[in-house]
């Protein structure tokens, strides 16, 4: 089992983190992100959505062996582990966990839940998944997606209540086996953030990371086609895996996207006071259960 997840919340820096913490010499992070397997072991797969089974839901893992096969790689000394931000929204993910690893150490990182949304709306948007071109007539189909079993990334305003969510964890594992990160601060100040979670993880923290990098983008594609042979499933992909180690692979595979889109839009002031009230009291209650001044998620 790993020693560690990062389990949430979903496009709040879990992409970046997984790099950066991947090239730490004391850390094997597992060779894919986003396996899932906690939030749905010994299920069958088969989202609605747009898309749905040809984007992270393809390669999701179902059963204990494959899973733990991931982790076979790691050195002696090192501490193991992996990235799935669908644990902290799953309804079961919590449970299965303490089931299986009692003692694991959870990272949960945070992001104002408006800019949140927005993020998974662009994503969806860059990929042509999104069908909708207004965010707000988006955000307020949430629970009619949800009905229609689309996949967690469509559910733009159910995944930003995280006291629900907070509490499923803070229900069944000690809050000191659980790091809470601001993605706000993480962003303005990474090298503090992996500093306090090497820490936690009880590993040096002295290691210098490459911050610089830049994963997960949102923004519009300028060639369609460049863009879907990069996130699809492709026979130039396929030939380099032949040739050429992971590492590089991603390397080249994010450099190319991130050159390929076209500088993402923003909300509008407008936007954010319309969605916001939905919000409000999560925050309040999140504010409390993890003992931190979230003033920066509110409207001025």
């Amino acid at each position: 089992m790993p020693d560690f997840l990062i389990i949430g919340a979903a496009k709040a820096g879990t992409t970046a983190l997984y790099h950066q913490l991947g090239a730490h010499p004391d850390i094997f992070m597992s060779q894919q992100k986003e396996m899932n397997f906690f939030a749905l072991e010994n299920q069958e797969i088969d989202f609605k959505g747009p898309g749905d089974m040809s984007g992270i839901h393809r390669t999701s893992i179902t059963n204990i062996k494959k899973y733990l096969s991931f982790f076979e790689g790691a050195k002696y000394g090192q501490v193991k582990g992996e990235v799935s931000p669908l644990y902290l929204y799953s309804d079961s993910a919590a449970t299965n966990i303490h089931k299986y690893a009692p003692n694991i150490k959870l990272v949960i990182c945070l992001r104002n839940p408006i800019d949140r949304a927005f993020s998974s709306f662009l994503h969806l948007i860059r990929d042509r998944r999104e069908i909708e071109s207004d965010f707000l007539t988006a955000f307020s189909k949430n629970q009619e997606r949800l009905d229609a079993n689309w996949a967690e990334i469509w559910h733009y305003s159910s995944m930003g209540l995280y006291a629900d969510q907070l509490e499923r964890y803070f229900s069944v594992f000690d809050k000191n086996q659980i790091l809470i990160l601001v993605y706000e601060k993480f962003l303005n100040d990474p090298q503090s953030t992996l500093k306090k979670i090497c820490d936690f993880l009880k590993i040096n923290s002295t290691v210098e990371i490459d911050f610089e990098k830049k994963y997960n983008k949102s923004g519009y594609p300028r060639f369609q086609r460049i863009h879907q042979m990069l996130i699809r499933p492709h026979f130039v992909k396929n030939l380099g895996k032949l040739f050429l180690p992971k590492g590089i692979r991603t390397w080249i595979r994010e450099s190319v996207i991130n050159l390929n889109l076209k500088d993402k839009p923003t909300l509008t002031p407008e936007q954010i006071q319309s969605i916001y009230p939905f919000f409000e009291k999560d925050i309040q209650r999140t504010e409390v259960l993890i003992n931190t001044d979230l003033s920066h998620w509110k409207p001025e």
